[in-house]
């Protein structure tokens, strides 16, 4: 019984971006990223969590910062 799962969390994004801007409205960096999926599973005394992210990238006003595709990460 110490091993069941307490609660499961899954939670999925198609695509989102973000803006970070300055006071004066100036666009700073622009972020974004598609299928994102987040699996959190609560156990009594443990934690695991899958992250899988298919695209992400980050831009700037002079252009992309940094972008990768098809990336897969366990936490």
């Amino acid at each position: 019984m110490q091993n069941m799962i307490r609660y499961l969390v899954t939670v999925s994004v198609k695509q989102a971006a973000a803006r970070i801007i300055d006071i004066n409205q100036t666009e700073i960096v622009c972020g974004r990223f598609e299928q994102l999926q987040v699996s959190t599973k609560l156990k009594n005394r443990s934690t695991h969590c899958d992250v899988s992210l298919k695209l992400y990238g980050l831009s700037a006003p002079e252009g992309s910062l940094a972008q990768v595709c098809s990336l897969w990460c366990k936490i």
